[in-house]
């Protein structure tokens, strides 16, 4: 690329509002689709997903959703491992009686992987 063709995409990039005002509104429904999926994802008690979405959580850690997440995933995580567990211990026992009270008694999201 020679100078010519630095120069035209630098100023394409950097010059304009219309292009600006897209990516600042391209940004903000990025925003608002990640905060209606955490939402959700706390909403439901889907814990693998929350967990997901705050690894990937683009945005700054110490946003008030974030923060709010965090700390539900914190509250709601050791007993999330317990039962995940329990399933597993069920499994390798064959015992359908107790897997399936288990199951009913599964406080989270029905479409969490866990489950």
């Amino acid at each position: 690329q020679g100078p010519a063709e630095v120069s035209h995409t630098v100023r394409s990039k950097s010059v304009g509002t219309a292009g600006s005002a897209s990516g600042a509104a391209g940004m903000l429904r990025g925003r608002a689709v990640s905060e209606k999926a955490l939402r959700a994802a706390m909403a439901s008690r889907n814990v693998s997903q929350m967990r997901g979405l705050l690894s990937l959580w683009p945005y700054s850690k110490q946003d008030d959703l974030c923060v709010q997440a965090a700390e539900c995933l914190e509250t709601w995580s050791k007993l999330h491992r317990e039962m995940c567990r329990k399933f597993e211990v069920l499994l390798e026992d064959k015992q359908p009686a107790k897997l399936r009270q288990a199951l009913a008694a599964w406080p989270f999201s029905p479409e969490d992987e866990a489950f």
